[in-house]
């Protein structure tokens, strides 16, 4: 079979499992990103061998633990679980992330590298106002050098 066919597949289950969830809680699992990063990956980055097979075993585990309408807590956690080993493998491996992700890491660090400062001047307004102003910097800067370098994975 070969990657293009399989990655057909792939999104006709998704799509199938997807279509009974309203469209609120397909963006909280994270259809989209799923979805494009299918063809994203396997094909964008041109893998082959080893590196393909191992991409294809973790989108079909996370494709196939993908709760449909009405799924239990056990369910949503395997899913969740699933989908953050997918991300991780993504991240180590090819260097690939979603769309807001050096965003939403810098500035929570940001935050927390600004109140330290706010503490020394004696003024914490200062180190709230410059936390998230140094996180949405360098978070910002990231995501824009990912997105050129072509790293980023498209969530529409």
């Amino acid at each position: 079979m070969s990657t293009e066919q399989w990655i057909s597949e792939q999104r006709t289950l998704l799509k199938l499992k997807a279509e009974t969830l309203a469209v609120a809680e397909q963006k909280k699992y994270g259809y989209r990103f799923v979805s494009n990063s299918l063809e994203f990956v396997a094909i964008g980055k041109a893998l082959q061998g080893a590196e393909l097979d191992e991409f294809k075993a973790s989108a079909a585990n996370v494709i196939a633990a993908f709760p449909a309408a009405g799924a239990d807590a056990a369910s949503r956690k395997t899913y969740h679980s699933a989908l953050s080993t997918y991300k991780g493998m993504l991240l180590k491996r090819h260097k690939i992330v979603p769309e807001g992700y050096y965003l939403a890491i810098w500035m929570p660090l940001g935050i927390a590298i600004g109140l330290p400062y706010g503490i020394l001047f004696k003024n914490l307004a200062i180190g709230v106002a410059l936390g998230p102003a140094i996180g949405l910097m360098i978070g910002g800067f990231l995501n824009a050098n990912a997105k050129k370098k072509g790293l980023i994975i498209p969530t529409d």
